[in-house]
């Protein structure tokens, strides 16, 4: 679910009143990406996300997609190392994916890509990175 203000900045506050409304809506999020133009999450299963835009006040559109999944690499070498930083955000880029964010710790990089790509996805990157194939 993409959240966007209606003027080319979020209006101030709208990631935690977004959070508060979709959790209010029963809604249950992996994955938050916030912006100074808009707040993106994924979620787990569905919802009434007209509820969400209604609960908002008219103060943001409200997008979605559906058949994401959520792909993650793991390793301390991403928070000290930049080559590494960017092998993996290049690899993750070139998944085309919807959204890339790296942890607050800095030890992970995720990527939201569409769920039928997600298993092709994993085996690119473990022949990249474990078997030494260049190939994304």
């Amino acid at each position: 679910m993409r959240i966007t203000g209606h003027g080319t900045r979020s209006a101030p506050g709208l990631l935690p009143r977004s959070l508060a409304v979709v959790e209010g809506e029963g809604l249950v999020w992996d994955l938050v990406v916030s912006s100074e133009v808009a707040v993106t999450l994924a979620l787990q299963g569905g919802g009434d996300l007209s509820a969400v835009e209604r609960a908002l006040g008219g103060e943001a559109r409200v997008e979605s997609g559906s058949s994401r999944a959520i792909l993650c690499v793991v390793g301390a070498a991403l928070g000290r190392d930049a080559a590494v930083r960017a092998r993996v955000l290049t690899s993750l880029g070139e998944l085309q994916p919807e959204v890339v964010a790296l942890g607050g710790s800095g030890s992970s990089a995720t990527a939201v890509i569409p769920e039928s790509r997600l298993e092709e996805s994993v085996r690119g990157l473990h022949r990249r990175f474990f078997e030494g194939d260049p190939r994304p």
